[in-house]
């Protein structure tokens, strides 16, 4: 249901391969799939979320959930649950999720 692909707003993204409509819920997280560090590495930061002093980053990056790849946009399609990706509103075959991050405590231009 959920493709890794390019992106044309940073990297790699995550896009649908169905049509999805609001309130859709799609599982983008393992259960505890977070660890809390006080440094990352520069590419790490790629990946991790700042909040404050700390890192968020995954438990492991050789194995990580796909959320991690989420992209931000100014004008998201969904947002984040606990473990999962929730649809706010309909979202087109081949479209990107996108969340924003300020929802998450991080700095965005």
């Amino acid at each position: 249901m959920i493709r890794v692909k390019p992106s044309k707003i940073e990297g790699v993204g995550l896009f649908t391969e169905v049509n999805l409509k609001v309130g859709t819920r799609i599982r983008i997280f393992q259960k505890d799939d977070i660890s809390i560090r006080n440094e990352v590495t520069p590419l790490e930061a790629r990946i991790c979320l700042k909040q404050g002093k700390n890192w968020n980053c995954p438990k492991s990056f050789d194995c990580m959930s796909i959320g991690w790849l989420i992209n931000h946009s100014k004008t998201p399609n969904g947002h984040l649950g606990d473990d999962d990706f929730v649809v706010d509103q309909d979202i087109l075959e081949g479209q990107e999720l996108l969340i924003d991050y300020a929802d998450l405590g991080q700095d965005v231009e």
